[in-house]
Order: structure tokens, then C-alpha cells, then sequence
């Protein structure tokens, strides 16, 4: 057959090409084309960023945009490279220090009352603690007296206990028959320790009313050298567990659980001391005591007065009330301070009791 060569080559040629789809691995062939497309694509752009040479000016470390133009447009060099670096480092230990002194503040809410369950002794110091508290702060002047019962309430009942009338308006507990259970122990121990660090936060805001430039000093000399923002009422709001404490979502939720109990305070008092006083409450300057927030505020003139109360007095009063958030923090994922150191057999708080408002 003359043309049996040609033939041959042929069918060789079709083996050929059957043997490649068969025995070459195309998937593979093709992942190894893209992964040298997008390598030598790379290689372009850093011989561009190095092209560039050092970055100019003076960038900022803080500012994402400048950090961004850093990372995109310049390669980065053993000599400059050693500035990010100790950047990084102080940034890091910063965020670091920042959650360690958080954490420190979670303890001071639940500090024990009493290291006792019985319920006899358990209340005798709470009372003892709160009625030490309560005549604080009605000596620093930072308390309103209720405008019910005015004649009886400096009248004590058995054990030293002020009526019911005067401790609810700072929002302090009273029984009216049966001790607290032991179950009730850890919230209102939450409640008394948050009393006394907004009662802390008043009396150290407490401020020198200016003389009048048009009239003259007026009122008592005392009372313009050391005006205080009085609580005329203090409500506990926004529900939680068995310690008053409940779950809030911050910017912080990936670092650390944040907890808090939230306060409506209504506060009167001269203007310059209720300016001074919610500025306090929010200054957090001690490191071991919770984060206070307000979270909202309204202004107003106080619309009603007892007779004789806005005679001869340094300034006129306004009313301020304040919504207030007291956290606390902790690790992620685990257990406040608090559910360690609770009753294991901690419940709602139940019915029966009066409350500072409820």
C-alpha cells in the first residue's frame, strides 16, 4: 500500500493525543497555570512598590488610611520596618493594659456584705452598712428629703433602721416582715455597693456657688461654699439575673463580657452642682471601681417646692435625671465575678419587699 506511511502516522499522532487527555492531568495543569499567572502577577506589583523606594512625608500609625497606603503602595524595608514594629508592640501591649484594668473593675459590685447566710446576721449588716451609708450622705447635704412623713424621718426603728420612706429614695432596701432569703443576698448586695459609688461620685462633686454679680452673695455662707446635686430619687432599672446584672452589647463584645445594672437618679440642686455632679459620675478615675455611663439626661426647672425651701438660698434649683449604665467586665465566654461568688441556689428576687423604687 503506497499509502501505508502516512497511515501509520496518523493513527500514531491520535495515540498521541488520546494518551495526553488520558494520562496528563488537566485540572491540575490548569491550577498550576493560574497559581504561575497570579505569582508572576504579584512579582509585578512588588517590583512596582519597590520602585516607589521609601514612603514620603510623615505617615501616622493610628490612621488606617495611612497604615492601608503603607501596606498597599510601599514595600516594606528593614528600615522602616523596625519603626511599625515597636509601633505594633506598644499598640498590642496598650490594648493588653486596657483589658486587665477592665477586668480589675469587676469585683468591687459583689463585695460581700456579711461571710454568713443566716439571715439575722446577714441583714443586721446590711443594715449597719446602708444606714452608715445613708447618714453620709444626708450629712454631705447630697440628700432631698421626701416630701411625705417629713417630721418622722429622723426617727429610728429597732436596730437603728430609718423608715422605709427615706431609705427608698436612694433606692436602699426595707423589709416589711420576713428577712431577705439568701437567694435575694446577691442582688441586694449589687444594689447597695452601686448606691455607694454614685453616693461617692455626689459628695466629691460637691462645688462653691459663685456670688451673684448683680446682687451679691446670697444665701447661707455654708451652702454657697459647698453646694451639693441631691438624690431626690433613685430607681433601678432594665431587669437581669439574680445579682441585678444583665448582659449589654459594646463596641468591647470581642474582648471581654460586659455586664451591667442600670439607674434612673433624679437629682436637684443648683445648676452648677448638677453640672458638676454628672460630670463625676462619669470621670472613672478610680481603677478598681466600675465604669459608669450615662447614658441619657434631661434638664428642667423644678415645677413644685416645699414652703420656705427657695427662701435665702445661694441659687435657685433645677431637676436633672439621669439614666445611667454601671458596668463590669470580664473574660469571653466566661463567668462574671459575681456568678462565682453567688449562691449557688440564686433565683429572681422575690415579692414582699420594699424597694428604692421599683
Amino acid at each position: 500500500m503506497k499509502h501505508i506511511y502516512w497511515i501509520a502516522c496518523g493513527v500514531i499522532t491520535l495515540a498521541i493525543i488520546a494518551a495526553w487527555f488520558f494520562v496528563v492531568p488537566t485540572e491540575d495543569a490548569r491550577t498550576a497555570k493560574q497559581n504561575l499567572d497570579k505569582q508572576s502577577k504579584d512579582l509585578k506589583e512588588l517590583e512596582a512598590r519597590a520602585a516607589r523606594g521609601d514612603p514620603p512625608g510623615v505617615f501616622d500609625a493610628a490612621n488606617p488610611d495611612d497604615t492601608k497606603r503603607l501596606a498597599n503602595e510601599y514595600l516594606i524595608t528593614a528600615q522602616w520596618k523596625r519603626v511599625l514594629q515597636e509601633k505594633q508592640e506598644k499598640y498590642q501591649k496598650q490594648l493588653a493594659d486596657i483589658k486587665a484594668q477592665l477586668l480589675g473593675r469587676s469585683t468591687w459590685l459583689h463585695r460581700p456584705v456579711a461571710p454568713t447566710r443566716n439571715q439575722l446576721e446577714w441583714y443586721n449588716e446590711y443594715i449597719k452598712t446602708s444606714e452608715a451609708l445613708l447618714a453620709r450622705v444626708r450629712e454631705a447635704g447630697c440628700l432631698r428629703r421626701p416630701a411625705t412623713g417629713v417630721a418622722s424621718e429622723d426617727t429610728q426603728g429597732a436596730g437603728g433602721e430609718s423608715p422605709a420612706a427615706l431609705r427608698q429614695v436612694i433606692g436602699l432596701f426595707t423589709k416589711s416582715g420576713s428577712f431577705p432569703d439568701p437567694k435575694e443576698h446577691p442582688l441586694l448586695t449589687t444594689r447597695l455597693r452601686a448606691v455607694e459609688l454614685v453616693a461617692d461620685r455626689l459628695i466629691a462633686a460637691r462645688v462653691a456657688v459663685a456670688d451673684n454679680p448683680l446682687i451679691g452673695p446670697t444665701g447661707r455662707s455654708d451652702e454657697r461654699a459647698q453646694a451639693a446635686a441631691q438624690i431626690a430619687g433613685l430607681e433601678w432599672t432594665g431587669g437581669g439575673d439574680a445579682d441585678g446584672m444583665r448582659n449589654i452589647s459594646t463596641a468591647l463584645n470581642d474582648q471581654s463580657q460586659v455586664k451591667s445594672i442600670g439607674v434612673r437618679l433624679t437629682l436637684d440642686g443648683p445648676l452648677s452642682a448638677l453640672l458638676a455632679a454628672s460630670a463625676n459620675l462619669e470621670r472613672n478615675a478610680e481603677a478598681d471601681r466600675p465604669v459608669v455611663a450615662i447614658t441619657s439626661a434631661s434638664l428642667a426647672k423644678r415645677e413644685t417646692s416645699t414652703a420656705g425651701e427657695r427662701f435665702d438660698v445661694a441659687d435657685d434649683a433645677v431637676r436633672l435625671v439621669l439614666s445611667l449604665e454601671i458596668m463590669e467586665f470580664a473574660a469571653p465566654g466566661s463567668g462574671t465575678p459575681a456568678d462565682a461568688n453567688a449562691n449557688p441556689n440564686a433565683g429572681p428576687a422575690a415579692g414582699g419587699f420594699i424597694y428604692g423604687a421599683q
